[in-house]
């Protein structure tokens, strides 16, 4: 919360007040559900593609699991 008011205070002439602080907090935490697919989706495309020993399936599942923890709490507000 400090990192984003200190941001948008050095984005904007005025001081942010707490509204403005929230939204963007918020908006961060819904793009988080987009970074939690793309890695997910990463993770399935390169337990196909790569020979190297990682786990990707799991790496996949968590990050999918990550998601739909998420989603409903972060769509719903």
């Amino acid at each position: 919360k400090r990192f984003v008011k200190t941001y948008l205070s050095n984005s904007v002439s005025e001081e942010p007040d707490a509204e403005e602080v929230e939204n963007l907090l918020q908006s961060i935490e819904k793009y988080t559900l987009a970074s939690h697919l793309v890695w997910g989706l990463w993770g399935i495309i390169s337990d196909h593609v790569n020979d190297i020993d990682f786990d990707y399936k799991e790496y996949a599942r968590q990050r999918f699991e990550q998601y739909w923890q998420k989603k409903q709490a972060l769509l719903t507000s």
